[in-house]
C-alpha cells in the first residue's frame, strides 16, 4: 500500500487509472481494510507517522513537514512536474536542442518559499545545469510581489521566468527553438469532457505523482537548498 498526501482540489480522481481510495485520516484504524493499492490524504493538517504500514509515502515537496526528509520510503513531488502540460512539454523540448524558454506563473502569497527552487530543478532537468543565475525580487513589503528569474544553460539555451505572488492561479509557458515554438497558458484552455476523461490545465492524476516522484535523500535537499540560495542571494554560478 501507498500513501499520497497532496491538494485534494488539485488530483484529477475521474482520469487517474490506478487503484485509489480517498480517506478522511491517516491514522492506522482507517488504513486497515486497505490491503494493496494507494490511500490518498489531504496534505494540509496530517503530521507523518513513521510507524505506518505503508511501503512508500508520497508528498508534496513544499508541504513537508520539517523534521522528516530521513524517513524511510518517503517520496516527494513538485507541482510542475506532475501538471499534463508540462509532461507533453518535456517530451517536445528535451533533446531539440538551442532554445529561449519564457515561463510566468501566478501563485498564492502563501505558497511555498521553495516554489521557484522547485521549479528551478525541474527545469534543469530538462535543460541541463545552468551557467549563471541572476534573480531580482521586488519590494517585499508592497503586494503582489514580483521575482524575476534569468538563467543561461549554455549552450545557446537560455530561460526567463516572472513569479507574481497575487493569488491567483496562472501558468504561462513559451518555447522558442531552432524548429519549434511552443505556447501554453492555462486561462486559455477550454476544457472539454467527454464522459468525463479530461482533465483541467493545472490539476493532475494520482498516476503522475506515483510515475514522476523522487525519493527524499540527503542529496535532493542539498540540490534544493543550493537553488533556493541561488534565487535569494541574488546571482550566482
Amino acid at each position: 500500500m501507498n500513501i499520497v498526501f497532496g491538494r485534494l482540489e488539485k488530483i484529477e480522481f475521474s482520469t487517474t487509472l490506478s487503484n485509489v481510495k480517498r480517506v478522511d485520516s491517516i491514522e492506522q484504524q482507517m488504513l486497515e481494510n486497505v490491503r494493496e493499492g494507494t490511500v490518498v490524504v489531504a496534505s494540509v493538517g496530517h503530521k507523518l507517522d513513521r510507524d505506518l504500514s505503508c511501503q512508500y509515502m508520497y508528498f508534496p515537496y513544499g508541504s513537508l513537514p520539517a523534521g522528516h526528509q530521513d524517513m524511510e520510503g518517503l517520496m516527494v513531488y513538485f507541482e510542475l512536474e506532475v501538471y499534463p502540460f508540462f509532461q507533453r512539454a518535456y517530451e517536445i523540448i528535451e533533446g531539440n536542442g538551442q532554445g529561449v524558454l519564457r515561463f510566468r506563473r501566478r501563485v498564492a502569497p502563501d505558497k511555498s518559499e521553495f516554489i521557484i527552487a522547485e521549479d528551478l530543478y525541474v527545469l534543469s532537468n530538462l535543460l541541463g545545469q545552468p551557467e549563471t543565475v541572476h534573480a531580482n525580487h521586488s519590494n517585499g513589503k508592497l503586494t503582489p510581489q514580483h521575482t524575476i528569474i534569468t538563467v543561461n544553460f549554455g549552450g545557446g539555451t537560455m530561460a526567463h521566468l516572472e513569479y507574481t505572488f497575487n493569488g491567483e492561479e496562472r501558468i504561462e509557458l513559451e518555447w522558442s527553438g531552432i524548429h519549434q515554438i511552443l505556447e501554453f497558458d492555462s486561462e486559455e484552455m477550454t476544457p472539454v469532457i467527454p464522459k468525463h476523461h479530461t482533465s483541467l490545465p493545472l490539476t493532475y492524476t494520482v498516476d503522475a505523482i506515483l510515475h514522476s516522484s523522487h525519493a527524499m535523500n540527503s542529496e535532493l535537499a542539498a540540490q534544493l537548498n543550493k537553488w533556493n540560495e541561488l534565487v535569494n542571494g541574488g546571482s550566482g554560478k
